[in-house]
């Protein structure tokens, strides 16, 4: 017979910072995996983000580079394709200008 089993969905409780421009190292923490034993890959705001480090409780990836001001969703795929979402939980910031040097 084959048997079922319900997991828990996971969540994200923290993005720090929320806020950055590409490049920027970006702490996601909460139950990342929803059933799976490690995180497969981020987006942050759509793009893909390099995961440097990462365990189902915490993942530690480095932002795309967007170039624009952008708010969106943050999305951990674990191994298994289990989706963990949090909407609109992180924002690409655009480069500053200097305009005038005194």
């Amino acid at each position: 017979a084959t048997s079922w089993i319900y997991l828990a969905p996971g969540s994200i409780s923290s993005v720090s910072p929320n806020i950055g421009l590409g490049g920027a190292r970006i702490t996601i923490t909460g139950s990342l995996c929803g059933g799976g034993s490690a995180v497969a890959s981020v987006t942050l705001v759509t793009l893909s983000a390099v995961v440097n480090d990462s365990s189902c409780s915490a993942a530690v990836v480095e932002a795309g580079y967007y170039g624009a001001n952008q708010q969106g969703d943050v999305v951990v795929v674990a191994n298994t394709g289990a989706i963990t979402s949090l909407v609109n939980g992180f924002t690409y910031t655009s480069l500053g200008t200097i305009s005038t040097v005194s």
